[in-house]
């Protein structure tokens, strides 16, 4: 989950939003976001779907799966 830690700041601090703005919208805490986001706590599958709506991008964009933020597979094609 290196990479989704990785993604998750990136995504944060290009928007210039706080760690707080972010924990609001998950409904956390600030320390709890924190520590998700040094790595200190392991992201589920329900942070992971909250990240992603917050930003705005898709999963497989913040587990490393793809590179485009916002490229959704096809049912009818497979992924890479």
């Amino acid at each position: 989950m290196e990479i989704a830690v990785k993604r998750m700041r990136e995504l944060r601090l290009g928007r210039r939003w706080s760690q707080r703005a972010i924990a609001e919208r998950m409904d956390v805490s600030s320390q709890v976001y924190r520590n998700l986001e040094e790595g200190k706590l392991e992201l589920g599958i329900q942070d992971i779907v909250k990240i992603a709506k917050i930003f705005d991008v898709t999963s497989d964009y913040l587990l490393g799966r793809v590179n485009n933020p916002r490229v959704y597979w096809s049912l009818k094609k497979s992924p890479p």
